[in-house]
């Protein structure tokens, strides 16, 4: 499936470092996906950041939306580097480039461009169980929901109940948000990971930087696993495949 903010991002970032080009930013690099920004450069003899949003012209809103998180994230990096950090908006509209404390100040006209900065979602604490798979089985159960008369998908669960010992290998954490590098650990070891609370989008989302992190092919399903407690833990489970 392809990720629409990606194809984006990609449709644009040669745009972007032509109107960067022009405006007089050397060695223009571009920086991994999930970076912090998205690009680092030269603006005379100094090295600068360069955060880039940009919005496809089909889209039915142009208005930009930039977290405070995000905003503070940037500020703390200029702090620590003492590097000036820009952002640059485009759409179809046009685009500005502007620093990010003249952005924080209000500093620049940014019309016609509309930005809205937002609180941005919680996406809560994930609990993330990590165990050893060779001490551990599972059977599968195929759970069916009809959506209409001709269409009956399905959805593959994992499930299990574990005993009092099975229990005892379970590593529980919580993360603000998924620790991929701590994962990635744990799945080279020959460990599966499980994680509870997140929804479909997350896993697949998941299981793609985990691919790409490990160039390995890292699958994800639904699972269900139930202590000899009683506590029944809902999420889904990654593995090798």
């Amino acid at each position: 499936m392809v990720n629409e903010k990606f194809l984006v991002e990609d449709t644009y970032k040669p745009i972007i470092k032509d109107i960067l080009g022009i405006e007089g930013f050397t060695n223009i690099k571009e920086m991994p996906r999930h970076s912090l920004f998205d690009f680092i450069a030269n603006k005379g003899e100094n090295v600068v950041f360069i955060e880039a949003k940009s919005r496809s012209p089909a889209a039915k809103t142009q208005t930009f939306v930039i977290t405070k998180k995000k905003l503070e994230r940037l500020s703390e990096l200029k702090a620590k580097t003492n590097c000036e950090v820009y952002l640059i908006f485009i759409n179809k509209h046009g685009h500005k480039t502007v620093t990010l404390q003249d952005f924080l100040d209000r500093k620049t006209d940014m019309k016609p461009l509309q930005i809205v900065t937002a609180k941005g979602k919680d996406t809560g604490s994930f609990i993330v169980w990590q165990f050893d798979s060779k001490n551990i089985r599972w059977h599968h159960e195929q759970q069916n929901k009809t959506k209409t008369k001709n269409e009956i998908p399905s959805k593959r669960l994992h499930a299990i109940r574990l005993t009092k010992e099975q229990a005892k290998t379970f590593t529980r954490h919580f993360y603000l948000r998924i620790d991929y590098e701590a994962t990635v650990v744990e799945l080279n070891e020959g460990r599966n990971v499980f994680v509870e609370g997140i929804t479909r989008q997350t896993a697949h989302f998941a299981s793609k930087k985990l691919t790409e992190m490990m160039n390995k092919n890292i699958v994800y399903a639904a699972s269900i696993f139930t202590l000899r407690t009683g506590e029944i833990l809902k999420g889904y489970l990654f593995t090798v495949a």
